[in-house]
C-alpha cells in the first residue's frame, strides 16, 4: 500500500507542478504594486489589511455577524497582539456568539498566517487573462520578508520568447522544449535570494545560458500579450486558482485506497505494476467464437479486428495499437454494437421480471440487478475524436428515431450516445436530449403487438446467427480435422468411403467363412488329440503292468538261483518245503524264466513302440490345433479390426453426409463453393452473416425502446434523479467529498444503469471524468474505452479506470505524444528513491503515455522478433500502400499489410509520392514563402487538371504554426490546413506536405529534429494522405538531417518520384509532365523587360528550358557578355575546352567593368586553397586534360584572386546573371562546350527566393 501512496502521489505531484507552470493569476485577489514599493513596510500593511478582511468575512459569513456591527479597531488590536482573543471574544459585538474550539484554531490560524505571494512581471492578455512570468511565495518575520519558494510560469515564458523572437507561441513551445526545461530546472536551483529583483537577474542570467540570447522583457511587444512591469501581492496561494481538473479526482482516490485502505481493483492493480500474466494472442483459441452484434454490414471487420471482439468477453484489460489507417474507430463500433446486443438478451432474461423500490430515496432498482452491466463509457483527451465518434453514434443508428425525428436536426436520428463533459456539454444534452426525451417518454405509448413482434424478430434473428455459425463451427473443424479441400473432394471421398465400406462387408463375409472352417477344424483335432491320450493312457498301463511283471521275473530268476540243489530234492517230497515246490511249480526252470523275461521283453518293445507312435501324432495334433487356435485369434481379430473400420467409416460417412447436408445449409445465403478456399475470418463474417448481426444490433435497440417504454413509470422515476434542471447529478444522493458507502454506492449504480437503458453509450473527456458527474465509486460502469490513448498524460486514466470492471485502450504510441510541461529533473530524484529505479522508469509520466501503461498491464500479447508486445491492428485501409511504406518500415516493423494497391490514373505526375526540391529561406518566425507559393502553384496544376471541386480532396500538413496560417489564410479556408498535431485523425485524398526547414540557418539542426528525430510526425503526416502524397522542402536540408527527415525522403525517392532543379531531371519525361514539374519548381516571369539580357532570353529560350550542350555554352557567352551587374557560376569542373582565351577576355572585360564575378567549382574531396593547392585539387578531382584543366583553373585564380572559391563537394550546376537570371540544371557550365553528343538540360528561374537561398547558401 505504500507504493500505492508513492505513486498517487507523484501523479498528484506532477499534476500541481503542471498547473502551476501554467496558471494564471486574474482570478486572484491581488493589488498591482510597483517595483520601487517592493518592501517590508509595504508587505506588511498589505497582510495586516488581508487579514483583517478575512477574519471579518469569516465571522459574517460563519456567525452570520452583521457588517455594519463588526469592530474592525478591535480585531485590529486582536492582529496586533494588543488584545488577546479570549479578550476578542468578549467584546460586545461578539456577545451571545458560540466559539467552538475548531473555531477558536481557525482565528488563531488567521492571525499566524503570514504567508503572502508575490508575482512579476505580468503579461496581461487583450481578452484579460493575466499571467504572471516569476511567482514567489514569501513570509512576512520581524524587520524582514524572506522568499521561500519560486516558480517559473512556462506558458508566460513561451509567450515572450515568441515574441521577443516574432515566432508563433506554439512553435516556440515544441521547439525549444529542452531549453524550457534546463531553464525551470536551473531556476529552481538559485538559492539565498533576498528580493524579487535579485531573483529576476538570475533567472534573466539562466534565461541567456539556457537560450542563448539576453530577454529584455519590458521591449516584448505582441499583438494580444503586453507585459506590464508591476508587482502584484496577494494572500490567495496559486494553488488555489491553479488546481487542475484531475487534482480534486487524485485526492478522492488517494482517501479510498490509502486513507481508507480500500484494496486496489484489478484494472488499477494492472496499470501501476504491470501485468505479469499475460497470454498470448496465438495460444488462443478463437476459432470457434462469434459475435453477435455489428454497427454495419457495408463491409466486414478484419481479421484482426474480428478476433479482439471475440477476446474481450475472454478478459477485462486489453490495449490495441492502432496505427494509422486501420481502423480503430471501426473497433470501437463493433464493440460497441456487440455490447448493446448482449445488453438486450440479458434484459430480455427478465423481460417480465418485477422493479422493486427502495423506499429510502423512492428509486427503482431494474431486474438487471443494479450493477449497471454493459455499460459504455468512451474517452479521451482528444476532443476532436471523442466529438466524431459521439456524433455518428447519433447520426448513423437509429435509436428512439420517432423521438429525435420531433428535434428537427437531420445529423440526429439516435439517442445511442449521451455525449456528456463539460458543462456546456452537459447543459447542452439536458435542454437538446434529456429533458426532451423525458417528455416524450411520459406520452409514449406501445402499438399493439409491437411487444411480441419484437421479442420474436430478435430472438428469431438471434437463433438464425446461432444456427449458422453451429453449422460453420462444424463445418471447420471437419476441414481441419481432414485433408478434404472441395466439394468435389467431398463427393469422392463420399464414393470412395461406400466403396471401402462394401469391400469391408465382403471381408467381414469371408472372414466369417474362414472362422466357421476353422472352428470345423479345431473340433476334429480335438476330437483326435482326446483319442490319441486315451490311447496313450491306456498304453502307459501296459508298459507299467509289463514292466512290473518283468521286475517279477527277475526276482524270480534272482531267488531260482538261490535254491540249492537239497532244497529241489525235498520240494519233490509232500509236505516238505512247500513254498519251494510252488515257486519250482511257477517256475520250473532257470531257463523258463529266462524265456518269460525273453517274452516280456518283445511286448515292452511293442508297447513302447507304440507309446512313441502316440506322442508323435499328439505332438502333431497339438501342432495343429495351436496352429488353428492361432488362425482362430487372427480371424477374430481381423473380424474386430473389420468392424471398427466399419463403424468409423459409417460415422464418418454420416459426418459426409452431414457437411453436404450443411453445404445445402450455406447454399441458400452462400457461394457454397467459396467456403472451402475462404479464411474462417470470411466465412464467419460473410455478407450473410453481417447483415444478421446488423439486424440484430437494430433489433436490440428496438428492444431497449419497447422495454423503456413499457416500463416508462420506473425508468422516469429514476431518471428524474439522475440529473436536475439546474443540471446537477444525483442531487438526491450527494455525498460531498466523503466515500460511498455501498448502499448509496448501489443506488447511483441503479440510476446509472437506468440512464445507460436510455442512452446505451456515454462519451467524455478525460478533463470532464469528475465525481460530480461520475461518482468516485468502484464498479461503477462496465466498460471504459479509451480513444488515442497514445496521446493521454499516463496519470488521466487513473481514476476513471477505478470505476471501470473492464476497459480497452485504443491508441498508437507511434503518433502524436502526449503534452508535457513539467521538465522530468523536477520530480526524477524524489520518486526514483521512493518508487525505486525500475518502477519509476516504467511509470515516469514524461516517457510513458495512457498507452504505454495500458501495453504493460493489458491481459494480452502478441509475440514479435520473440518479444513480448502489444496487439497491432495491422490491416491499413486507408492509403495506398507506397504512402504507407515510410511509416510501415520504419515505424511499424513492417507489421502492416494493405487493402490499398498503387494506382496511377487522376493523379498528378501519375505517382503517388511525389518531393519538389524547394529551396527558400526559412524567416525566423519560422515560414517558409518559396515553400508557400511551391503549395500554391502545386494546388493551381491540380485545380488545373481536375477543377475547383478538387480543393476539398486536399489538405496540407506543415510542423510550424506560422507556415499553416499563412497557408490557410492564402487558400481561405477552401483547403485545409493545420500542423501535424491539428491534423491527426483527419484524412485526405491529397497531402502536401511543407517541411519550411533550411539549410542555411544555424539552428537547422534543431529544426530537423524537431521534425524528424522521431518519426512521430512523419507517420502522421504520411498516414493523412489516401491517394497521394507530396513532399515540399529542401532536400539538402532533409537528406543532411540524418534522422527520420532523410529516411522519409529516401522512401519517396525509392517508391516515388523526387524532382529537383538543384539535381538533374530525367530527360524522358514528357514534356507536359516536365512543364508542370517546372511550374512547380519555380515561377518564372521576367521583371526588367528593358534589360538585354531578357530581350535576350525572350528571343533564345523561349519556353525557359536550354536543350543540349552546344545551346547552353552560346547562351553562357552570351550572358557573360551582357550581365549588367554580376555573373556567378557554380560548375563542379573547370577545363580550358570552356575556360579558353576567349572566355578569359569577356571576364577581365567584365571585372573592369565593375561586375561581381564569382566562380565555385570542386566535384569531391575537402576544400582547398586554388593558388597553394592546384596539384591536390587536380589529383582528386580530375583524370584527364589535367594540363587543360590546372591552366584554365590558374588563368581564372589570376582573374577573380578570392572570388574563384574551390568548394567541394558539389554536384549543383548553376549560372546566376545579375541576381535575376538563374540557370539550373545538368551540365557543368565551365567543362562541356557542348561538342560531345550527351543530354543536357537547364532551367531558367526567376523566383527570388530561390535566388535568394543560392545567394545565401554560397555566401554561406
Amino acid at each position: 500500500m505504500n507504493k500505492v501512496r508513492d505513486i498517487i502521489n507523484y501523479f498528484y505531484e506532477f499534476d500541481f507542478y503542471n498547473s502551476l507552470l501554467t496558471t494564471s493569476i486574474d482570478k486572484l485577489e491581488c493589488k498591482s504594486l510597483t517595483i520601487e514599493e517592493s518592501h517590508f513596510q509595504t508587505f506588511s500593511k498589505y497582510i495586516r489589511k488581508e487579514k483583517l478582511v478575512k477574519l471579518s468575512n469569516w465571522l459574517i459569513e460563519n456567525k452570520h455577524i452583521p457588517r455594519k456591527k463588526i469592530k474592525k479597531e478591535i480585531l485590529k488590536n486582536y492582529l496586533l497582539d494588543t488584545i488577546s482573543l479570549d479578550q476578542l471574544l468578549t467584546e460586545n459585538f461578539l456577545t451571545g456568539v458560540t466559539f467552538y474550539p475548531n473555531d477558536k484554531e481557525l482565528i488563531t490560524q488567521i492571525k499566524q498566517n503570514n504567508e503572502f505571494y508575490l508575482f512579476y512581471p505580468i503579461l496581461i492578455h487583450t481578452k484579460g487573462t493575466e499571467r504572471p512570468l516569476l511567482s514567489f511565495s514569501c513570509e512576512i518575520t520581524d524587520e524582514a520578508y524572506k522568499i521561500t519558494n519560486f516558480i517559473v510560469n512556462r506558458e508566460a515564458l513561451i509567450i515572450l520568447i515568441a515574441a521577443h523572437l516574432q515566432q508563433d507561441a506554439l512553435d516556440v513551445g515544441n521547439l525549444y522544449t529542452n531549453q524550457l526545461n534546463d531553464l525551470i530546472i536551473s531556476t529552481a536551483a538559485i538559492e539565498n535570494v533576498t528580493d524579487v529583483e535579485e531573483f529576476t537577474k538570475l533567472f534573466l542570467n539562466e534565461f541567456q545560458k539556457a537560450l542563448g540570447f539576453q530577454l529584455n522583457f519590458m521591449d516584448i511587444t505582441d499583438s494580444d500579450w503586453r507585459v506590464v512591469a508591476q508587482l502584484k501581492i496577494s494572500c490567495e496561494s496559486l494553488e488555489s486558482v491553479s488546481g487542475s481538473c484531475f487534482e480534486d479526482e487524485l485526492k478522492t482516490l488517494y482517501t479510498h485506497l490509502v486513507e481508507k485502505e480500500q484494496p486496489l481493483p484489478p484494472l488499477l492493480n494492472n496499470y501501476f505494476f504491470h501485468n505479469q500474466n499475460k497470454k498470448n494472442l496465438t495460444d488462443l483459441s478463437l476459432s470457434e467464437k462469434y459475435h453477435y452484434g455489428s454497427y454495419q454490414s457495408k463491409y466486414p471487420v478484419t481479421a484482426k479486428q474480428w478476433e479482439l471482439v471475440n477476446l474481450l468477453p475472454e478478459t477485462d484489460f486489453l490495449t490495441i495499437e492502432g496505427p494509422p489507417g486501420t481502423g480503430k474507430t471501426t473497433l470501437l463500433k463493433e464493440i460497441i454494437a456487440d455490447t448493446v446486443v448482449k445488453k438486450a438478451g440479458k434484459l430480455l432474461d427478465v423481460w417480465n421480471n418485477k422493479w422493486t423500490v427502495d423506499n429510502t430515496k423512492d428509486i427503482y432498482r431494474p431486474p438487471l440487478g443494479g450493477k449497471n452491466l454493459d455499460s459504455i463509457i468512451l474517452t479521451s483527451t482528444n476532443n476532436k475524436a471523442i466529438n466524431n465518434i459521439g456524433l455518428e453514434l447519433i447520426k448513423e443508428v437509429p435509436f428512439f428515431s420517432e423521438f429525435t425525428a420531433s428535434l428537427n436536426d437531420e445529423d440526429i436520428n439516435g439517442i445511442l450516445c449521451a455525449r456528456l463533459g463539460n458543462y456546456k456539454n452537459v447543459q447542452n444534452f439536458h435542454q437538446t436530449f434529456f429533458a426532451p426525451f423525458l417528455r416524450y417518454l411520459t406520452d409514449a405509448k406501445l402499438a399493439d403487438d409491437i411487444e411480441k413482434e419484437t421479442i420474436d424478430t430478435f430472438k428469431e434473428t438471434q437463433k438464425e446467427i446461432e444456427e449458422y455459425n453451429t453449422c460453420l463451427n462444424q463445418f471447420l473443424f471437419f476441414k481441419d480435422q481432414t485433408a478434404i479441400a472441395s466439394e468435389k473432394e467431398l463427393e469422392e471421398t463420399k464414393l470412395r468411403i461406400q466403396r471401402e465400406l462394401s469391400h469391408i462387408f465382403d471381408q467381414i463375409q469371408e472372414n466369417d467363412r474362414m472362422l466357421n472352417n476353422s472352428r470345423l477344424q479345431l473340433e476334429e483335432l480335438e476330437k483326435d488329440t482326446t483319442i490319441i491320450t486315451l490311447s496313450i493312457a491306456r498304453n502307459n498301463h501296459e508298459l507299467e503292468k509289463s514292466n512290473e511283471e518283468k521286475k517279477k521275473l527277475f526276482i524270480a530268476k534272482e531267488s531260482f538261483r538261490k535254491i540249492s540243489a537239497v532244497e529241489k530234492f525235498l520240494s519233490k517230497f509232500p509236505l516238505i518245503l512247500g513254498s519251494t515246490k510252488e515257486f519250482l511249480s511257477t517256475y520250473p526252470s532257470l531257463e523258463y524264466i529266462s524265456d518269460l523275461i525273453t517274452d516280456i521283453n518283445a511286448t515292452l518293445e511293442k508297447i513302447t513302440t507304440q507309446h512313441n507312435q502316440f506322442e508323435e501324432r499328439l505332438l502333431e495334433k497339438n501342432t495343429q490345433l495351436l496352429t488353428v487356435k492361432e488362425t482362430i485369434t487372427s480371424i477374430l481379430q481381423t473380424k474386430e479390426t473389420l468392424q471398427k473400420d466399419t463403424q468409423e467409416k459409417e460415422s464418418y460417412e454420416k459426418r459426409l453426409i452431414a457437411i453436404s447436408k450443411t453445404l445445402d445449409y450455406f447454399s441458400k445465403n452462400y457461394d457454397r463453393t467459396l467456403l472451402w478456399s475462404s479464411t474462417t475470418h470470411a466465412l464467419k463474417n460473410s455478407t450473410y452473416i453481417l447483415a444478421l448481426r446488423e439486424t440484430l444490433f437494430h433489433c436490440s435497440l428496438k428492444l431497449l425502446e419497447v422495454y423503456i417504454i413499457k416500463n416508462k413509470h420506473y425508468i422516469l422515476k429514476n431518471l428524474e434523479k439522475v440529473i436536475s434542471d439546474d443540471y446537477k447529478w444525483f442531487k438526491c444522493l450527494y455525498n460531498g467529498n466523503r466515500p460511498y458507502d455501498e448502499f448509496r454506492a448501489d443506488l447511483v449504480r441503479t440510476l446509472y444503469e437506468t440512464f445507460f437503458l436510455c442512452f446505451p453509450v456515454v462519451s467524455t473527456t478525460l478533463h470532464s471524468f469528475r465525481k460530480q458527474s461520475f461518482p468516485m465509486i468502484e464498479n461503477l460502469f462496465d466498460l471504459l474505452l479509451f480513444d488515442e490513448s497514445g496521446q493521454i498524460v499516463s496519470y488521466y486514466a487513473t481514476t476513471p479506470l477505478y470505476r471501470a470492471r473492464k476497459t480497452v485502450f485504443v491508441g498508437d504510441t507511434n503518433q502524436i505524444e502526449p503534452i508535457i510541461s513539467v521538465p522530468e529533473k523536477i520530480l526524477q530524484e524524489k520518486y526514483t528513491e521512493l518508487l525505486g529505479e525500475e518502477t519509476y522508469t516504467s511509470l515516469c509520466i514524461n516517457n510513458n503515455s495512457a498507452q504505454s501503461y495500458a501495453i504493460k498491464a493489458s491481459n494480452i500479447y502478441e509475440e514479435r522478433n520473440q518479444v513480448q508486445s502489444s496487439i497491432v491492428l495491422n490491416k491499413h485501409m486507408r492509403c495506398e500502400k507506397s504512402i504507407m511504406k515510410f511509416s510501415n518500415h520504419y515505424v511499424y516493423d513492417d507489421v502492416l499489410t494493405f487493402m490499398n494497391t498503387d494506382t496511377t490514373e487522376n493523379k498528378l505526375l501519375k505517382n503517388n509520392l511525389l518531393a519538389f526540391d524547394i529551396r527558400g529561406i526559412k524567416s525566423v518566425q519560422h515560414f517558409n514563402q518559396a515553400e508557400i507559393e511551391a503549395c500554391q502553384r502545386i494546388v493551381a496544376t491540380l485545380v488545373k487538371e481536375h477543377g475547383e471541386d478538387i480543393k476539398k480532396d486536399i489538405g496540407i500538413i506543415t510542423p510550424f504554426s506560422i507556415q499553416a496560417k499563412k497557408l490557410s489564410k492564402l487558400f481561405d479556408g477552401k483547403i485545409a490546413v493545420g500542423t501535424v498535431h491539428t491534423f491527426q485523425g483527419d484524412e485526405k485524398q491529397i497531402i502536401i506536405f511543407s517541411s519550411v526547414i533550411d539549410y542555411l540557418n544555424k539552428n537547422s539542426n534543431g529544426l530537423t529534429n524537431f521534425i524528424g528525430n522521431k518519426a512521430n510526425l512523419l507517420n502522421v503526416a504520411f498516414s493523412r494522405a489516401k491517394k497521394q502524397f507530396i513532399y515540399v522542402g529542401n532536400f539538402e536540408a532533409a537528406r543532411e538531417s540524418q534522422n527520420y527527415l532523410s529516411k522519409a525522403l529516401q522512401s519517396i525517392t525509392e517508391q516515388g518520384k523526387c524532382y529537383s532543379l538543384f539535381e538533374s531531371i530525367e530527360m524522358s519525361e514528357e514534356k507536359e509532365d516536365l512543364q508542370k514539374i517546372l511550374t512547380i519548381l519555380s515561377s518564372t516571369s521576367f521583371t526588367n523587360k528593358e534589360s538585354p539580357v531578357t530581350t535576350y532570353l525572350h528571343e533564345f529560350i523561349p519556353e525557359n528550358i536550354i536543350y543540349g550542350g552546344e545551346k547552353h555554352n552560346e547562351l553562357l557567352m552570351k550572358l557573360i557578355t551582357i550581365a549588367e551587374k554580376s555573373i556567378t557560376i557554380v560548375s563542379p569542373w573547370i577545363s580550358n575546352y570552356v575556360v579558353n582565351e576567349h572566355f578569359l577576355k569577356i571576364i577581365d572585360s567584365q571585372i573592369k567593368q565593375g561586375t561581381t564575378i564569382q566562380i565555385f567549382f570542386g566535384y569531391k574531396g575537402e576544400k582547398l586553397s586554388v593558388r597553394s593547392d592546384i596539384d591536390k585539387i587536380i589529383k582528386q578531382d580530375v583524370t584527364w586534360n589535367t594540363d587543360g584543366v590546372r591552366t584554365a583553373i590558374l588563368a581564372l585564380e589570376k582573374l577573380l584572386e578570392n572570388n574563384l572559391v574551390h568548394n567541394p563537394p558539389s554536384h549543383v550546376k548553376l549560372l546566376l546573371i545579375d541576381n535575376t537570371y538563374l540557370f539550373i540544371g545538368s551540365l557543368n557550365w565551365l567543362m562541356n562546350s557542348g561538342k560531345n553528343n550527351q543530354k543536357e538540360i537547364s532551367y531558367l528561374v526567376t523566383d527570388k527566393s530561390s535566388i535568394e537561398y543560392v545567394n545565401q547558401y554560397y555566401a554561406k
